[in-house]
């Protein structure tokens, strides 16, 4: 069985005609016609429903369609390998991540990893709200750095702790507020919310593992500055990470609410896909993450 009968096979299902397939291939479509009646013959049967339209898989056709897909992934994995151990490959690493990580890991990791691993490209995303997994599923990046969601579906990712976080109330240095607080009064205030929706946010999370009804948000922001902004004005409260508040831009204006109850604990961590995880260029910048852990 050839690889360039494969190609014709995936071709043909994935753009549903014999003509398309053929063009992508930069072939005649009687040549590829001919590559899959003989693959056809060699299996002893119908890989492909034809019709005056086009072209749709069989139940044969589906089944070896999806072993295809599996056997050219691994072998693009294998080419990057190769280029990576001989150090000529051109790989890109897409990272979505959370402002902390950014600031407070981000750099050293970097940092250290370009040093060993020149001809690997980073491309970062900030997102500031990490439990929203559809990039990571459609494979729009290969991991995401944050808070570890408690509704991950097990096995489903390669998931690895980094770091503890401690998030906090912060409010505008000026606003007057009795310490130590209670949550119940707090709900009061206007809340802004770190999320891409008004049902869901750490602050939510907050509240609701204390046994208290959240606040409706005031304001919901999926940014660094949009959050620091909003509370710096005064007319706003919000969770950040402890660390991230401390930060030179966000302590020169922000400081925190203590509260009676105990601040919400998470864990930093990274979540790649399993497929992205066998690549070396990955295995060695989580290490190189871990590392600049330890340091912190």
């Amino acid at each position: 069985m050839k690889i360039q009968a494969l190609k014709a096979l995936v071709n043909a299902i994935e753009l549903g005609s014999l003509r398309a397939a053929a063009k992508e291939m930069q072939v005649s479509q009687p040549a590829i016609t001919k590559i899959i009646q003989e693959l056809e013959e060699h299996l002893s049967t119908t890989l492909l429903n034809r019709t005056k339209t086009g072209v749709s898989p069989s139940a044969e056709g589906l089944t070896l369609y999806k072993y295809a897909q599996n056997i050219f992934q691994e072998l693009e994995k294998a080419e990057k390998e190769v280029a990576q151990i001989s150090r000529r490959s051109n790989e890109e690493i897409t990272i979505a991540v959370v402002p902390l990580a950014l600031s407070l890991l981000l750099p050293e990791t970097i940092r250290t990893y370009s040093a060993e691993f020149p001809d690997v490209a980073i491309s970062l995303m900030e997102e500031l709200y990490i439990a929203q997994l559809k990039q990571l599923r459609s494979g729009e990046i290969d991991m995401a750095i944050g808070p570890i969601p408690k509704d991950l579906i097990p096995g489903e990712f390669h998931v690895e702790k980094i770091l503890p976080i401690e998030m906090v109330i912060a409010k505008k240095k000026n606003l007057k507020i009795k310490s130590p607080a209670n949550l119940e009064d707090l709900k009061e205030l206007k809340w802004v919310y770190t999320s891409k929706r008004p049902t869901s946010g750490y602050a939510k999370v907050l509240f609701e593992n204390n046994n208290i009804t959240p606040p409706l948000p005031g304001a919901v922001v999926n940014s660094t500055l949009g959050l620091i902004s909003l509370i710096a004005s005064g007319n706003y409260v919000g969770l950040m990470p402890k660390k991230l508040m401390e930060s030179p831009i966000a302590k020169k204006y922000l400081c925190q609410i203590k509260t009676v109850e105990p601040p919400l604990k998470l864990t930093l961590g990274v979540i790649v896909r399993h497929d992205k995880f066998l690549s070396p260029a990955i295995k060695n910048f989580i290490k190189h993450l871990h590392r600049a852990a330890a340091h912190i």
